[in-house]
């Protein structure tokens, strides 16, 4: 599946543009992202068209910040963030409210196929990402400061009424919590590490999603995804590389993995400006190689 992108590319593209990219790449469904114009598209649109995107709505995430659009213009206070002012990237996405609004809409509209992946918080001193009866969290101790490791991941699932399963974000599941200004790992540090917990939760039959998440590239991105993770999975120096390992591992059980690399950072990882076009070609070449792990 494809995650749809950055908000800064991609604010007036229509949902078809989405799914017709998946398409193009390969992909066999959507992950549905609050962004404004493709938001309105969803809102309007019938069971029908909702049936016969090019390719199907299978999932849908929560937006990056719960903070209500008008705070976000006016620069206010984030609350996932104490100490700093919302950044302008968040203006990229619907109202929260809004947001809620679609997403339910289409789990209404789209039944059990469609999932939502949520945060391992998702409610704050007057913020919250919305209210779900079943979601699943991503892999995330940064930034929300969540402290469980594999274990504790598994138990949330069995003792949850709402939290059906967890997300293996590979851009996520690296970085650190702060605990009194210390950095914490409770899901590794090392990529062994990282593969080990994800292995545990793999095994114990609670992944029901792979955010395939590599060459991140945002200021306070502390985690082993970033650019030259990204370099080599375009250079085809991938083989044996931790990331692949968790494709692998993910394959082997029949976990759905979701390409969430941005467009723009593939000129980044190369070092030179590339066409939207070619990116798209790239796009593909990374798609078929994630289905030719064995």
């Amino acid at each position: 599946m494809l995650a749809m992108g950055s908000a800064r590319s991609t604010l007036t593209w229509p949902i078809e543009t989405y799914c017709s990219i998946a398409k193009e790449i390969g992909c066999q469904g959507l992950e549905v992202v609050p962004l404004h114009r493709a938001t309105g598209d969803l809102l309007h649109m019938t069971s029908e068209e909702l049936s016969q995107t090019p390719v199907p709505l299978m999932g849908g995430h929560v937006g990056p910040n719960p903070a209500e659009f008008y705070k976000i213009l006016f620069h206010g206070k984030d609350p996932l963030r104490p100490g700093e002012r919302l950044s302008p990237f968040f203006a990229g996405f619907s109202d929260i409210r809004v947001g809620e609004k679609m997403l339910k809409k289409l789990s209404a509209e789209l039944g059990d196929r469609f999932y939502l992946v949520g945060y391992p918080q998702m409610d704050f001193d007057g913020a919250s990402y919305g209210h779900f009866d079943q979601y699943l969290i991503q892999t995330h101790p940064n930034v929300f400061n969540d402290l469980r490791d594999p274990e504790a991941l598994i138990k949330t699932v069995h003792d949850s009424k709402n939290v059906s399963g967890i997300v293996v974000d590979i851009a996520h599941i690296g970085e650190p919590a702060l605990v009194k200004g210390q950095a914490v790992y409770p899901l590794g540090e090392k990529p062994s590490e990282l593969v080990r917990s994800a292995s545990t939760l793999v095994e114990s039959g609670v992944v029901n999603l792979l955010h395939f998440q590599i060459g991140r590239t945002v200021k306070d991105y502390k985690g082993p995804a970033g650019l030259e993770s990204l370099r080599l999975w375009l250079n085809n120096k991938q083989r044996g590389d931790w990331t692949e390992e968790i494709v692998s591992q993910a394959k082997s059980y029949g976990i759905p993995i979701v390409v969430e690399v941005r467009f723009s950072n593939l000129s980044l990882a190369l070092d030179k400006v590339i066409p939207f076009p070619t990116q798209v070609t790239l796009m593909g070449e990374i798609v078929e190689k994630l289905k030719q792990v064995a």
